[in-house]
């Protein structure tokens, strides 16, 4: 080589060592984009998994107040009904005693009747509502 092409030769190779640390440079930052790009695709999936799961949390709690409102509404009723049927059974018991020691059948008739009647004042609050 002539002295001439020296300076030359020496910019060529110093371009190409440019070239190489670039190339190195540019994988190191494609591989850190890569990187990046997976974690943000993490983030988006966990965003998405917060969001499916804040949204059933929301319809649970929901279904959860439904529930807890009916089951406060029948054992209000069992509790009515419990109350009714005592005052129920002391009248029976009390009519029981007032006829004191009458046959079986005198007595099995009247608290047919007691029933029979209590019946059908239950069938007509129904009918109008009160119940």
């Amino acid at each position: 080589m002539s002295a001439a092409n020296a300076p030359e030769q020496d910019t060529v190779e110093g371009l190409r060592a440019q070239n190489r640390a670039y190339r190195s440079l540019c994988a190191s930052l494609e591989a850190t984009q890569a990187i990046h790009t997976a974690l943000g695709r993490k983030y988006h999936e966990a965003v998405t998994t917060l969001d499916s799961e804040r949204e059933a949390n929301a319809r649970l709690t929901e279904e959860l107040e439904r529930v807890t409102r009916n089951r406060d509404m029948w054992k209000g009723q069992c509790e009515r009904q419990a109350q009714e049927l005592t005052a129920f059974r002391r009248s029976s018991d009390d009519i029981a005693q007032a006829i004191g020691y009458a046959n079986d059948g005198f007595i099995i008739w009247i608290i047919e009747k007691v029933l029979a009647t209590k019946d059908a004042e239950i069938t007509r609050l129904n009918a109008e509502g009160a119940v």
